[in-house]
């Protein structure tokens, strides 16, 4: 799982990235956690069929399909949340890829003007 913080600072997380362990990654550049596994607030987690994801959330807002890959995005603007409303946020979004029908990555978060 990667944070990135919004604007440099430490505090405000803009997005979130969840994808298989990286061998490739230095040791120096990782910070174990004791998490096991980590699902977002619909109970989505890494290994999930493309086709439970695609029920459960409904028609993504674009999806992109090439070869054995498929981009599911899904995104909600400000004027359909309340909570963007408050927070003065452009959008929210939600981005799955898969392979083989199967979620190696998801991405969410919030755009920044």
């Amino acid at each position: 799982m990667t944070l990135d913080f919004c604007c440099g600072s430490s505090g405000e997380i803009q997005r979130i990235n969840v994808k298989f362990f990286d061998k490739n990654l230095t040791e120096g550049n990782i910070n174990f956690s004791k998490l096991k596994e980590f699902a977002t607030n619909s109970g989505i987690k890494l290994g999930e069929k493309q086709e439970q994801i695609l029920k459960k959330l409904g028609k993504p807002t674009d999806l992109q399909e090439e070869n054995t890959t498929s981009i599911a995005t899904y995104i909600t603007g400000q004027s359909q949340s309340k909570l963007l409303q408050e927070f003065d946020m452009p959008l929210y979004y939600e981005k799955f890829i898969f392979s083989d029908g199967v979620l190696k990555e998801y991405e969410f978060g919030f755009e920044y003007p």
